[in-house]
């Protein structure tokens, strides 16, 4: 398995990523906010450390991405769980016929 040293982290590599101890260490809410920089190749080894809360993690991420993109990309995790959450039932109600929010 190639080096997945922080300094090599890259976007084609983030199933490779989840999957390892490392990642696994981190909360959901860390996890999603080291995913999300992955995916929009922001640098992650300012913010991925395990002591760093998942709130204090999304207020670096943005920064980040202001500074990268001048604009934000993530949303912050609770709403990304709500989103989920609410698009799953859409698609469930959707698919019997019934869709009742």
């Amino acid at each position: 398995m190639e080096n997945l040293h922080l300094k090599n982290l890259k976007h084609n590599n983030i199933e490779k990523i989840k999957q390892t101890t490392w990642f696994k260490s981190f909360n959901p809410e860390q996890q999603y906010y080291i995913e999300s920089a992955l995916e929009n190749e922001i640098n992650i080894t300012i913010f991925a450390k395990k002591e760093i809360s998942g709130d204090e993690m999304y207020d670096i991420l943005q920064g980040l991405e202001l500074q990268k993109y001048k604009e934000l990309i993530t949303l912050p995790y609770h709403m990304f769980v709500t989103h989920d959450k609410l698009m799953k039932k859409i698609i469930l109600n959707s698919t019997y016929g019934a869709l009742d929010l």
